[in-house]
């Protein structure tokens, strides 16, 4: 399914890459598409979501911006569904029955994005796992994988900061609070353009905090170590090039007097 709308993409050269909207996906189905939710609904669901969750709504609503624009009938490349951007698989784990349907899907992002925040610490980290996956984001965290660029870019988007500014256990930070330019719900729970960063804590879970000093541990081992070869190998070569040169050289002197001495001693005679 994800190969055949990819291949759908490919015949649509003037919409973007990363998205298909479901009405020009008309092709592959002869019904019509239910009408979208209106955009009032869709901003009240988001900010009672948000607030349900403990989320700042400022934050739900440029996540939600940066993941759909909210189109409510988007499908990714990679398969991800919705105004919310749900895979099937995370769908059916959160109950979600529709992710086309933004009154539902909101709730069940907000929840998914506080239960990334319990894991992680903070939500710099929960916006990197909420486009990379969890695991991805614990290995990056391990430094067994990078985080991917365009995750890279979506977290600077979302925050206001780069994801590896989340991960420095700091007690707070300036989160990005405006709503885009161009986006809805302008006005809805204090929803504005024109809204300053908000005060946000920053630090880590206790799990994500020990994976990072666990790495860092591993990483200054790893440099020693490396700045300890580093210096055997030129003590090396600077042996090389010296000590046994000289004991060369004094050898071959050594060798030169008596040859000077016995030669001396024939001439007395």
């Amino acid at each position: 399914m994800v190969k055949a709308l990819g291949d759908q993409a490919a015949a649509l050269p003037q919409m973007p890459l990363h998205i298909l909207d479901f009405a020009k996906r008309s092709d592959l189905s002869t019904a019509e598409p239910p009408p979208d939710v209106a955009i009032e609904i869709v901003c009240r669901a988001l900010t009672e979501a948000a607030d349900a969750h403990g989320l700042p709504v400022g934050f739900f609503a440029r996540l939600i911006w940066t993941e759909s624009r909210f189109r409510q009938r988007v499908v990714s490349h990679a398969g991800a569904q919705g105004v919310a951007q749900f895979m099937p698989a995370t769908a059916a784990e959160y109950g979600l029955a529709d992710p086309f349907d933004p009154v539902q899907a909101l709730p069940a992002s907000a929840r998914f994005l506080s239960k990334l925040r319990d894991q992680f610490g903070n939500l710099g980290l929960a916006a990197a796992a909420y486009n990379a996956g969890g695991g991805r984001v614990q290995d990056w965290l391990a430094r067994r994988k990078t985080l991917p660029m365009e995750t890279q870019n979506y977290v600077r988007a979302v925050t206001g900061h780069s994801a590896e500014t989340w991960t420095r256990d700091t007690a707070e930070l300036g989160l990005e609070h405006k709503l885009p330019r161009s986006a809805p719900c302008e006005g809805e729970k204090g929803l504005s353009t024109q809204s300053k960063p908000i005060a946000m804590k920053a630090a880590l879970s206790s799990v994500a905090g020990e994976m990072v000093r666990k790495a860092q541990a591993e990483a200054e081992a790893a440099r020693k170590a490396k700045l300890e070869a580093e210096r055997r190998a030129l003590a090396l070569r600077k042996s090389k090039k010296g000590k046994p040169v000289l004991l060369a050289k004094t050898s071959s002197r050594l060798a030169a007097k008596p040859v000077r001495k016995i030669k001396l001693a024939a001439a007395g005679r």
